[in-house]
């Protein structure tokens, strides 16, 4: 009777351990668990605030979006060009169009062809052929009324000026030397019109 006795005590001792190394574990277990998120929530953290390392261990840079270009538009024909409405007052007047409209005065104002960069003011800009030209390729690219046409070139030369101080702000440095300023030229910028700008710049500091 005894040793049934101690039998069963010694099993149910062997019961509760098991018990307790199984809660034991599971708690183990779950504290690993916590762990191995902590670590993971940390690196993710980590990530997100340190700079993109390039193969070469250098900053990789983010590639920024580039000007809009408006393929679409400049492949309209007279066929299928969109008609621009107008104010009475000659003003821009179309929900519809008004971004494309001028989103593509903006390629006109930032190509250096029609409206060059080395020309110090917008009213100096050429009438012939700069100005006539421009207003030609709008009207070939949209329907355009009669009498707008000042709005237009308007509308261009302040696209024209705020890309010069865009230049100017990014790409100029006054604490520079000229031949330190003249290699720093932008993408897309006519280097001569550059060298232009920076000597006049320079001139001024």
């Amino acid at each position: 009777m005894v040793r049934t006795q101690g039998g069963k005590s010694s099993r149910q001792s062997t019961r509760k351990l098991t018990a307790c190394e199984s809660a034991q574990a599971s708690h183990e277990r779950a504290h690993n668990d916590t762990q191995v998120l902590t670590q993971q929530s940390a690196h993710v953290a980590q990530s997100s605030i340190e700079p993109n390392i390039g193969i070469s261990g250098g900053r990789k840079k983010r590639k920024a979006r580039g000007p809009t270009l408006m393929p679409k538009v400049w492949g309209q024909t007279e066929e299928t060009r969109k008609r621009i409405s107008f104010n009475k007052f000659g003003q821009l007047n179309d929900k519809e169009h008004t971004s494309t409209f001028a989103h593509f005065l903006g390629t006109l104002a930032r190509n250096g062809k029609y409206a060059p960069f080395n020309v110090l003011r917008w009213d100096k800009v050429p009438e012939k052929p700069n100005k006539e030209q421009m207003l030609q390729i709008v009207k070939d690219k949209f329907e355009i009324p009669l009498g707008c046409e000042d709005y237009i070139l308007q509308s261009i030369g302040k696209k024209w000026r705020n890309l010069k101080s865009t230049l100017k702000a990014k790409y100029f440095d006054s604490k520079l030397s000229l031949d330190e300023n003249l290699i720093n030229v932008p993408d897309k910028v006519n280097e001569s019109h550059w060298n232009d700008l920076v000597k006049h710049w320079l001139s001024k500091e």
